[in-house]
């Protein structure tokens, strides 16, 4: 442990792991003081009744959005006095499928609904009313198993997004990566692969380069396999799911097929089971760090597998509407280039938050269509 830190030191990130209890009302002030915390950090309560918090994104006003996964809602949290303390919470949208993933750019908020992004113009104006959804991309994997999308915006403009594997461990084509998409145009590809399921990005503030957590998968015991930092500053690279983890420990069913020498190895392993959640990049100051929501995980048994349905469409909102006689089709990204060797962080001044463990290539331009439109 105290060579992990010093690592950790070394490279300027912070990570929150925490055994917080599960399935109980406690005083959340118990599961802030149950964070080990590097010297110098202190964290405090920011806002309560924001139900099942997941990730966030701040706004240039100041407002805090915060995506949601079981609960279905977008929240905005508001310090209208700036003392780093929540004056009020206000409901954004609900009945939404899985929205995790939030992000802000150019006054608008993006939500990542499972299989589709929403767009909520001028949002910060509009808090008390808030406008209807703009479809901003259609047709993302809508498997629920690590299906919870993550949005983070590249300095360019695009938007990256993590598909997460629909399993423990399988190989599904299609899955286990991260997008790219190009929001004007609709083009879609597929930046890095072998990434089972990251719920943490973030660029590079000096070299506009793209780092990522992974969440290991289970059931390799107590000590494997380790989750990962990654360094993704190329398109192409793969990073060894499900043939291989933590950068030399191959799969016990899937490690047969390729070695691990060809896949880019992890920057760093952040030790077994930690599930790192969020990634921040920031250049070293005296500031306090934005505050996570805690979660935690409990293990289960891995599920079934179901037999595929038949084509299902959705609402907006990412309501199920079933249409017979369908067949669900999924794009097969190809091949990726092997991965170049470590990259070392360096004095990065990185920031990471993790509390809990838990494709398609060159799609087709998908026109955005307000709440008021028929679907095809």
């Amino acid at each position: 442990m105290r060579a992990m830190t010093d690592m950790l030191k070394s490279l300027g990130l912070l990570v929150l792991c925490a055994p917080l209890a599960a399935c109980a009302e406690i005083d959340p002030q118990q599961n802030i003081d149950l964070l080990e915390l590097p010297e110098g950090f202190t964290a405090t309560i920011y806002a309560e009744g924001v139900e099942n918090a997941r990730q966030m994104a701040l706004a240039p006003g100041g407002t805090l959005f915060v995506g949601s996964r079981r609960a279905g809602k977008v929240h905005a949290v508001v310090d209208a006095d700036g003392d780093q303390r929540a004056d009020r919470v206000v409901l954004i949208d609900e009945g939404l499928k899985m929205p995790s993933g939030v992000a802000f750019r150019d006054g608008a908020l993006y939500v990542g609904a499972l299989d589709r992004v929403l767009r909520y113009d001028d949002i910060e104006n509009r808090l008390d009313d808030p406008p209807e959804p703009v479809l901003a991309l259609d047709g993302l994997p809508d498997e629920e198993h690590h299906g919870w999308k993550y949005l983070r915006f590249a300095p360019d403009g695009r938007l990256f997004i993590p598909v997460g594997a629909p399993c423990n461990i399988c190989d599904e084509p299609g899955f286990a990566e991260i997008r790219r998409v190009d929001l004007d145009s609709g083009e879609m590809d597929t930046w890095a692969e072998g990434v089972r399921n990251s719920v943490g990005l973030a660029f590079h503030l000096d070299t506009g380069e793209l780092w990522f957590t992974d969440n290991g998968r289970d059931w390799m015991g107590d000590d494997l396999p380790q989750c990962e930092l990654n360094h993704a500053p190329e398109q192409g690279m793969h990073f060894g799911y499900p043939y291989c983890h933590q950068g030399d420990v191959p799969d016990p069913e899937f490690g047969g097929e390729r070695a691990c020498v060809e896949f880019t190895e992890p920057v760093l392993n952040l030790g077994p089971h930690v599930a790192p959640l969020g990634l921040l990049h920031r250049h070293p100051v005296s500031r306090k760090v934005p505050w996570r929501p805690v979660h935690r995980r409990t293990r289960q048994l891995e599920p079934k597998r179901q037999d595929r349905l038949p084509h299902q469409t959705r609402d907006i909102r990412g309501r199920r509407r079933h249409r017979p006689g369908g067949v669900r089709q999924r794009l097969v990204a190809g091949p990726g280039r092997l991965g170049s060797a470590q990259r070392r962080a360096g004095d990065a001044g990185w920031r990471a938050a993790g509390l809990r463990r838990q494709g398609r290539r060159d799609l087709p331009h998908q026109p955005q269509r307000r709440l008021t439109d028929r679907p095809p």
